[in-house]
């Protein structure tokens, strides 16, 4: 066997970041958690050629503080807070 395919790889790493995530969430809370979740998402399902740091670190930021507001204060639900609360 010539190991695994690159699909299989990402699907590993895929896995590993979701337990990692759930892991995480009670400690560092929603926002923090999601954002480093999704940062961690994007590197691992682009090529090396399509990363762009900043951008994921922006777009995953943006995305997990929008994401609070509109369950906390839209919806009234409470999610962890973490080390923010």
């Amino acid at each position: 066997p010539k190991g695994l395919s690159p699909g299989a790889v990402c699907a590993i790493q895929t896995l590993i970041l979701i337990a990692a995530y759930a892991a995480l969430m009670g400690v560092l809370g929603f926002p923090i958690a999601t954002a480093l979740y999704l940062f961690a998402q994007m590197v691992v399902l682009s090529t090396k050629e399509q990363r762009r740091y900043v951008l994921f670190a922006i777009v995953s930021v943006v995305t997990a503080v929008a994401v609070y507001l509109i369950f906390t204060r839209l919806f009234y639900l409470m999610l962890p807070a973490g080390i923010l609360g």
